[in-house]
C-alpha cells in the first residue's frame, strides 16, 4: 500500500459519521442506513455466512461492516493498520456488547498465514483499490494459503473499481481533470482500477477452484462503476 493511502487512513478523524469516515458516500453524503443494511444482507447471502463461520476481515477500518458480520458469524478477526479507525470499532463493539470479534492492528500486506488458517471466510470490502496490482497478486496468494485447508473456503471482495467503467465515474471534464492530475502527483482519488478478466486469471493462477464476478444490483451506490467477486477453494 502506498504512503499516500497509509497517511490518508491514519489521519485524525474529522467526522463522527461511520460511513463518512471510510468514504462510503454519494456526492459527499453518507450512504443511508436502509441501503447499507440492504447491501450487508445481500453480501452476507453471497458469502454464505452462518453461525459456524470464522471470518477474517481485511481492512476492516472503523468496523462499519464488522459489527453486522459479527451478528451472523461465529467469530470475526478484524485487521487494519489504522489506529484512529480501529478506535471507533472498539467503541462500537463495547457499545453494542459484541464479544466475538478480535481486533488486530496489523498491515494486511504483512499478515502471517499461519495465524489465520482456522478461518473459513476472508472478507475485503471497498479496499482493493488501495493496493497495487503487485500487492494484489501477493494478497490472493496469502488468502489462498489461509483457506486451502478449508472444506469450502470463500474469499469475498466487494466494491472493486471496474477499469472498463472508469469514465462512468469520471464522467465530467472536472472529474477527468481530477483523475489525471491525481495520477501526476501519485495521490489517486480512487486508487487502482481493475479489469475483471485479469482478476479471474489471477484467481486461476493462485489456485482457487472457482471464481465468480458478481454484478452489483442497481440500488447499490457504486453499481455503475464497481463490481464484487467471490473466490472459492
Amino acid at each position: 500500500m502506498s504512503n499516500y493511502w497509509k497517511k490518508h487512513w491514519n489521519a485524525t478523524l474529522e467526522n463522527t459519521d461511520v460511513q463518512n469516515q471510510v468514504g462510503r458516500t454519494v456526492n459527499k453524503n453518507p450512504i443511508s442506513n436502509e441501503i447499507f443494511k440492504k447491501t450487508v444482507n445481500w453480501v452476507m447471502q453471497k458469502m454464505q455466512i452462518n453461525s459456524d463461520s470464522i471470518i477474517l476481515e481485511l481492512c476492516c477500518g472503523n468496523g462499519a461492516w464488522t459489527t453486522h458480520i459479527a451478528k451472523q458469524g461465529k467469530h470475526i478477526i478484524a485487521v487494519d493498520f489504522s489506529e484512529p479507525l480501529l478506535s471507533v470499532l472498539k467503541s462500537q463493539l463495547a457499545k453494542q456488547r459484541i464479544r466475538n470479534v478480535d481486533i488486530k492492528l496489523e498491515d494486511v500486506s504483512t499478515i502471517k498465514e499461519e495465524d489465520y488458517k482456522h478461518c473459513t471466510h476472508v472478507f475485503l470490502y471497498f479496499a482493493l483499490q488501495h493496493f497495487s496490482e503487485k500487492e494484489t497478486i501477493f494478497m490472493f496468494e496469502t488468502v489462498y494459503n489461509i483457506l486451502r485447508n478449508s472444506k469450502k473456503g470463500i474469499f469475498y471482495i466487494g466494491d472493486i473499481p471496474d477499469r472498463e467503467k472508469l469514465w462512468n465515474f469520471a464522467s465530467t471534464k472536472e472529474y477527468v481533470k481530477m483523475y489525471f492530475d491525481s495520477l501526476k502527483i501519485d495521490s489517486p482519488s480512487i486508487g487502482t482500477w481493475y479489469i475483471k478478466s485479469d482478476l479471474l486469471k489471477l484467481a486461476e493462477y493462485t489456485g482457487f477452484n472457482r471464481c465468480e464476478v458478481i454484478e452489483q444490483p442497481s440500488w447499490q451506490i457504486n453499481s455503475k462503476y464497481r463490481f464484487d467477486m467471490k473466490l472459492e477453494i
